[in-house]
């Protein structure tokens, strides 16, 4: 039971904190940064696939983004954490009809993950992980007129190296699995001197365990996440227009457990109204990881 209890455990934490938008500067590879974790000790490569929408007062925005991962257990509770995103993103002016496409590698992320403490019995689990590292400004950056509806805030990269910050607890309990995660992003001023704002991201996962054979395990989950973009500061050191926003989103999610490999995908929803000038929509993400 406590091998099935962390195989589940592995499929569910793979689920991040939903991908960010344009906003967050590289697009999505703050996904990995900020909650894509395998908190159990194993090395493991990922590659995934992430749809989402926005929409602002002047624009809609649609991104799509296969990234891929890698995890290495290190000594002593600790693991590497790296990713490469590739995005691929466009942009309709509302009142125009004009697009304007992105097609490039995102920003590259890299960040380090300690076991902080951890406690198991016959059938619970208890684990609480903190994560730090920082995103490189490997994706490019365009420099355009901040007054365009295809302004700064549109882009592939962000220019700037930028902090990451996590938080991760875990509970088991027979069947049923608890998974909580909070996320921070800390961007800087680039050389254009514009600044993406800052990001905060809560996840809560809860997940049954259902048996396919005994080759396979599945696992069946809803999710509640929230998210927090502040909004960008432009070259005249005004805020832009046209971003920052808040949104809820309610998730199911369904994923496919072996030994050596999981598949899984998740569906997320808002279950209220979005606040703010840049609001999220519905969106979607597959993942298939391999475990080393």
């Amino acid at each position: 039971m406590k091998l099935l209890l962390k195989l589940s455990l592995w499929g569910l934490a793979f689920y991040s904190l939903p991908l960010q938008a344009c906003d967050v500067c590289g697009c999505g590879s703050m996904a990995f940064g900020m909650g894509d974790w395998m908190n159990q000790g194993r090395s493991m490569l990922k590659s995934s696939y992430s749809m989402r929408r926005f929409e602002g007062p002047l624009s809609s925005d649609r991104f799509h983004q296969i990234q891929i991962s890698g995890i290495w257990a290190l000594k002593n509770n600790w693991q590497l954490k790296a990713s490469m995103p590739y995005v691929y993103a466009q942009r309709q002016a509302l009142e125009s009809e004009e697009f304007k496409t992105l097609n490039s590698i995102g920003d590259a992320s890299l960040s380090v993950q300690k076991l902080v403490w951890s406690h198991i019995d016959s059938n619970r689990m208890h684990s609480l992980y903190l994560s730090a590292g920082f995103q490189a400004p490997t994706g490019p950056f365009e420099d355009r007129p901040i007054e365009s509806v295809f302004a700064p805030n549109f882009q592939a990269g962000s220019a700037s190296w930028d902090l990451l910050f996590s938080l991760q607890y875990e509970f088991s309990w027979k069947k049923y699995m608890l998974v909580f995660q909070s996320a921070h992003v800390q961007n800087t001023t680039n050389s254009y001197d514009y600044r993406f704002g800052n990001q905060w991201m809560n996840s809560l996962k809860v997940a049954r365990y259902l048996k396919i054979n005994d080759n396979l395990n599945s696992m069946l989950f809803v999710s509640m996440d929230h998210e927090y973009l502040a909004r960008d500061v432009n070259k005249r050191g005004y805020y832009q227009y046209g971003t920052g926003g808040e949104a809820w989103f309610s998730g199911i999610g369904y994923q496919i457990i072996a030994e050596k490999w999981s598949l899984g995908a998740q569906y997320q929803f808002r279950p209220i109204p979005a606040q703010g000038e840049y609001q999220a929509k519905d969106q979607f993400n597959l993942n298939l990881n391999y475990f080393l």
